[in-house]
């Protein structure tokens, strides 16, 4: 998804640190989705009975990336973690899986979490959204 032009004039006609402050402000969104989403392929993955390592790994990568993104966005973990525990929540207990779809999505959501270390590392505001 592009920023829509009139956003980018409007941009261009702020300052430089206001239209910084709206791309940073919609990232920090985008974050909050993926703790949401992340987290119920987490409990999916959970649930499926993937391998222990691949569990773990998910995990484990999608957490270093939530805490990188805390510090880079200047905000609370505990918020983007409330974000995490809400997608669990979201994901009830009858929630039927397609087990073999969520296994086979292991490699798409390790993908996405490697583009998303790059682009917390790089501190690009852009990425998904662009800033075109």
């Amino acid at each position: 998804m592009r920023f829509p032009r009139a956003v980018l004039a409007a941009c261009a006609a702020l300052s430089l640190s206001a239209c910084e402050d709206f791309q940073a402000e919609s990232t920090r969104k985008e974050i909050y989705k993926l703790a949401f989403r992340t987290s119920q392929f987490q409990e999916a993955l959970e649930r499926c009975e993937a391998k222990p390592e691949v569990i773990e790994k998910h995990d484990h990568i999608w957490n270093k990336n939530f805490d990188a993104a805390a510090k880079w966005l200047d905000v609370e973990r505990e918020v983007i973690s409330e974000r995490q525990k809400a997608g669990r929540d979201a994901l009830g207990e009858d929630t039927e899986l397609g087990c073999k779809v969520v296994l086979k999505a292991v490699k798409i959501s390790m993908n996405a979490a490697r583009e998303w270390a790059d682009r917390i590392e790089e501190e690009d505001y852009c990425g998904i959204m662009g800033c075109e």
